[in-house]
């Protein structure tokens, strides 16, 4: 036996959980059906709203923001579409109120954060109102996790093609190396017909890496190696520069 039917008894407790998630973070919500950090309870700051280290550079996306920020509303509107989907099998008493639930969220979004001028999704809110930043990661975001309105994908398209572009072969720091956002490019580039664009990405990103002194020798070399732990940490890098100078050092390239 296949199907939903036969997965319900793994599907429930799942549904369940994932609902149990959810319920935090539905108290957050505000009366345009956004998360709002106004409403956030006790947390550590900084640790909610992680989607990528471009967010630094964000003025007031650090730590606990007193407004609407584009990443966590992503990522909520992505988490109730899911639990509306399985909703028909692991809770279907809920399956209309969380359908219901999981339009107004993704509409809240386009009400809220869409800038008409630009036409990409401003990355966060305030007191007084929206702030001028897009990023072009939580853009990609939008349109990897089937967030968008049907009428942005081609601008969103259009984001992976401009402003992202291709990294170029003196930039060692194309800004996608952690939460698989990388990844997310070349894979909604190949969706959406920039298989060239991705191939090429993907040939500069690595490719140079490669080029610039990859062998079988230094490889093995490096396994010999020790290094200081603590004085790496006191380098003070941001996580995503950390992770690309372990990369190197696996690739054996420093």
């Amino acid at each position: 036996m296949h199907g939903p039917t036969a997965m319900k008894p793994w599907l429930q407790p799942f549904g369940m959980s994932l609902a149990d998630g959810l319920r935090y973070f539905d108290k957050m919500v505000n009366r345009h059906g956004c998360l709002d950090g106004r409403n956030l309870g006790p947390q550590r700051a900084a640790r909610m709203w992680y989607v990528t280290d471009e967010v630094y550079d964000i003025p007031g996306y650090y730590g606990t923001h007193a407004g609407e920020l584009l990443g966590p509303n992503l990522y909520y509107a992505a988490a109730t579409q899911a639990l509306a989907e399985l909703a028909p099998v692991a809770r279907p008493q809920d399956a209309e109120r969380l359908t219901a639930r999981a339009r107004r969220i993704r509409t809240a979004i386009d009400q809220r954060f869409w800038d008409a001028g630009r036409r990409r999704f401003r990355s966060l809110r305030d007191a007084d109102g929206p702030v001028p930043h897009v990023s072009p990661i939580l853009n990609l975001y939008a349109l990897h996790l089937d967030v968008a309105a049907p009428a942005r994908l081609p601008d969103l398209v259009d984001c992976l093609r401009t402003d992202f572009g291709l990294p170029d072969a003196q930039r060692r720091d194309f800004p996608l190396y952690v939460g698989n956002a990388f990844h997310h490019l070349i894979s909604q580039c190949f969706r959406h017909g920039l298989a060239t664009q991705a191939i090429e990405t993907v040939r500069r990103h690595y490719g140079a890496w490669l080029d610039g002194g990859y062998s079988a020798e230094k490889a093995a070399r490096l396994k010999g190696e020790t290094f200081d732990r603590r004085a790496l940490g006191r380098r003070d890098l941001r996580y995503e520069r950390l992770d690309q100078l372990t990369v190197e050092l696996l690739l054996g390239v420093r």
